[in-house]
């Protein structure tokens, strides 16, 4: 068995502190492995990371993630 675990909160000033994980059999993590290489992979979309807050935020918000121009359009 191998388990992943994040966690998310962990600095003092946080109030509260989670953390989530996934237990699986050791083939079931090598097969994830292959298929998660593989969707990272895609011509046109690749990454080399994945984080949740980035993944969460409206979408505009990446357009103007470079350009100055429209950081004061950005909602927070």
């Amino acid at each position: 068995m191998t388990i992943y675990i994040d966690d998310r909160g962990t600095s003092p000033e946080n109030a509260v502190a989670v953390a989530a994980g996934w237990i699986a059999y050791t083939d079931s993590w090598i097969d994830f492995q292959a298929d998660w290489d593989k969707a990272r992979n895609i011509d046109g979309d690749k990454f080399d990371s994945m984080h949740m807050a980035e993944s969460t935020r409206p979408v505009f918000l990446f357009a103007c993630e470079f350009d100055r121009a429209c950081e004061s359009s950005r909602l927070l």
